[in-house]
């Protein structure tokens, strides 16, 4: 089984994007969905870590990392 580890930053990225939506933009219900599909999106890359775009073919260095939108 794959491990997926999200960083401190990332977790407090996640919050502060649900909190963004939620309170300035005023729509709760879209903060929950935009936070939910984030979490889905890490999941999907959990358990099939071949999805995604190389991120090699944007950056000018080899690596294996992958990217998603």
């Amino acid at each position: 089984m794959n491990k997926l580890l999200v960083s401190p930053e990332a977790r407090r990225d996640l919050e502060e994007i649900k909190t963004y939506i939620s309170e300035e933009l005023e729509n709760p219900v879209a903060a929950v969905n935009v936070v939910s599909r984030i979490i889905k999106s890490l999941k999907n890359l959990k358990d099939m870590p071949g999805i995604g775009s190389l991120l090699a073919a944007k950056v000018s260095f080899e690596t294996n990392y992958r990217f998603l939108v």
